[in-house]
């Protein structure tokens, strides 16, 4: 008999093992079914499918095989064919990305981090990163981000082995840093005399706050 995968992820369908019996119908087979246990069928037709059954969370070989075939006449079957090898492969949890400076709002030209980090206690767990980065590392995963103005598009996934992880994605806006300038309305004035000073904002939010500094401490507007 043959079985149409041999490896395959952690939620994913299960394999389904083709068996094609010799002989005149019907016919009774024993197999073993991965765990150790032998179940017993009976058939009419000379093709049946087994559908495996590894168990949850075991994610090492596990072997399947016909044990005996007994056909309508009682003749049983002396070639029962070799034994298939189930893998069941872990399937890692989606990973959590984030920022070194903890949001996701920042402003241009500013320096920062972010991290793809999977939650998966296996070891041997990597990220690849399918948006914004680039290859694929152990887990946890850095990339510098990008600085420039704009929504900067973060995706990775997780893997072990040949299986991912659903896709996390994270949005960095990274906001245009504003010009200011200050002008007098004198260069120069006497004891005793105002000056008002002006500040010009340009690129910058409608809502933005100004602080005023004298000497490098803040004062009151």
């Amino acid at each position: 008999f043959t079985a149409d995968d041999i490896n395959y992820c952690e939620g994913a369908s299960e394999p389904i093992i083709e068996v094609v019996l010799d002989g005149v119908s019907s016919f009774s087979y024993a197999y073993t079914d991965g765990t150790g246990s032998t179940i017993t069928r009976t058939s009419t037709g000379s093709s049946v499918s087994i559908t495996t059954n590894n168990p949850t969370d075991d994610f090492s070989e596990k072997d399947y095989e016909i044990t005996s075939l007994k056909d309508g006449k009682g003749c049983e079957g002396t070639v029962l064919g070799g034994t298939v090898s189930i893998t069941q492969g872990e399937t890692p949890n989606q990973p959590n990305i984030t920022t070194d400076f903890g949001g996701n709002e920042i402003c241009e030209d500013q320096a920062y981090t972010v991290t793809a980090t999977s939650t998966s206690p296996n070891t041997t767990v990597q990220i690849e990163w399918t948006q914004g980065g680039i290859g694929t590392s152990n887990s946890p995963s850095k990339e510098d981000g990008v600085t420039t103005e704009g929504s900067q598009i973060y995706s990775a996934i997780a893997k072990i082995g040949g299986c991912p992880s659903a896709e996390e994605t994270v949005v960095v806006s990274v906001a245009k840093t504003g010009t200011i300038s200050l002008t007098a309305d004198k260069p120069s004035s006497c004891q005793g005399e105002l000056i008002t000073f002006t500040a010009t904002a340009e690129d910058v939010n409608p809502t933005t706050v100004y602080k005023w500094f004298l000497d490098g401490a803040e004062i009151d507007q």
